[in-house]
C-alpha cells in the first residue's frame, strides 16, 4: 500500500492577502460604518420623519417637476416631449429630486460636506443622479446639512424666531419641500405672527400642505 503523506497544516495568517482581498474588506469596513452613520442619522425623530414624507422611506424614489396650472390653480406635472424606441413621440415627466431625502441636482453640487464634494466632483449629472440613489447615507447627510441651512435662516427671522421648536421644524420640513432658501422671504411677505397665520397667507401646493398635515401630526 501507498504510504500516505501528511497535509501540513496552513497558518491562515500566513497566506499573503491580495490587493483584491484588501479591497473587499475595504468595501465591507466602508459599508458597517455607512449603517451606523445612518443610523444616527434616522435617531434624529425630525429627519426620520422627513425621509418619511419626502421618499416614504425608498431610497429608490424620484421625484417629478411640477407648476401651478393657471386655470385649475392646481400643480401638475412637467412633461418634455421625447422620440421613444419605436420612433413615437410621447410625453414624459421630468425628474428633479432624488432618494429619501429626494435631493436634487443643484443642491447636491451645492453640499459643502468634504464626502459630497469629493463623489460629485467632476462627475456628470446622470452620474450624480445614479450616486444619489445608490449612497443613501450621503443622501440623508446631504439633506440634513440643507434643512439645518434653512433652519438657521427661519430661526434668525424676526416674524417667527419666537415660534416653538415643534413649530419651526413643520415650516423647517414645508420650505424642505418647497422653496428651499427662498421660504424665508414668503414669511417676510406673510409677516405672522403665529404658525397659522402663516398656513393661511402662504399660498402652498397641495403636496406641501398635505406634508405640513404629516409633520403637525408628528410634532404636536
Amino acid at each position: 500500500p501507498k504510504a500516505v503523506v501528511p497535509v501540513p497544516k496552513v497558518d491562515p495568517s500566513m497566506i499573503p492577502t491580495t490587493d483584491r482581498d484588501l479591497g473587499g474588506e475595504r468595501k465591507r469596513a466602508e459599508g458597517i460604518q455607512k449603517k451606523a452613520a445612518m443610523k444616527r442619522l434616522r435617531s434624529d425623530p425630525f429627519i426620520n420623519k422627513l425621509i418619511q414624507i419626502e421618499s416614504s422611506g425608498r431610497a429608490n424614489a424620484i421625484g417629478y417637476k411640477m407648476h401651478r396650472d393657471s386655470r385649475s390653480g392646481k400643480f401638475v406635472h412637467d412633461t418634455v416631449t421625447v422620440t421613444d424606441q419605436w420612433g413615437r413621440k410621447v410625453n414624459r415627466k421630468i425628474p428633479v429630486s432624488y432618494g429619501l431625502m429626494q435631493i436634487t441636482i443643484p443642491t447636491a453640487k451645492a453640499s459643502k460636506l468634504p464626502a459630497a464634494q469629493k463623489a460629485f466632483k467632476g462627475k456628470s449629472d446622470k452620474v450624480i443622479r445614479r450616486i444619489l440613489l445608490e449612497d443613501q447615507e450621503l443622501n440623508v447627510r446631504i439633506g440634513k446639512e440643507f434643512a439645518d441651512k434653512i433652519r438657521g435662516q427661519l430661526k434668525a427671522n424676526k416674524y417667527i424666531k419666537h415660534f416653538k421648536k415643534q413649530e419651526i421644524d413643520i415650516l423647517v420640513g414645508a420650505a424642505y419641500n418647497w422653496k428651499g432658501e427662498g421660504f424665508n422671504k414668503l414669511i417676510n411677505e406673510a409677516q405672522p405672527e403665529n404658525l397659522d397665520q402663516v398656513l393661511a397667507r402662504v399660498k402652498f401646493p397641495a403636496e406641501t400642505r398635505r406634508q405640513i398635515k404629516e409633520l403637525r401630526k408628528a410634532f404636536k
